[in-house]
């Protein structure tokens, strides 16, 4: 089994087709109950999207009120030190830099 097979298994993200996965004896242990979210190997970003818009994009998908959308979004630039780059584009990045920009994305979708 391949770790992300694994990983999966244990977020719910895919159904086990055989056997059963425990912790500490306990199967009901074994199941992700938080909220989780995808990191890929890229940094997955819309190319067409500002890192502004592309933090943005779950949240707003989401319904997440403007005022609180902006309110996290201003966490976000200053704690990942992307405010100077709010406006560009993800070509415009360094590959560090693109990676820094999709984190928040996943993060910051959370309703907590």
């Amino acid at each position: 089994m391949r770790q992300s097979t694994l990983l999966d298994l244990i977020a719910g993200l895919a159904p086990a087709s055989a056997g059963a996965i425990t912790f500490e004896d306990d199967r009901s242990k074994a199941r992700c109950r938080m909220a989780s979210a995808s990191c890929f190997r890229e940094d997955a970003s819309f190319p067409w999207l500002t890192v502004t818009d592309n933090i943005a994009f779950g949240m707003r998908e989401a319904g997440i009120a403007a005022r609180e959308v902006q309110r996290r979004l201003d966490h976000a630039l200053d704690l990942m030190g992307l405010r100077d780059f709010a406006r560009a584009y993800p070509a415009q990045l360094s590959g560090g830099m693109r990676q820094r920009s999709a984190s928040p994305a996943r993060w910051c979708c959370s309703r907590g």
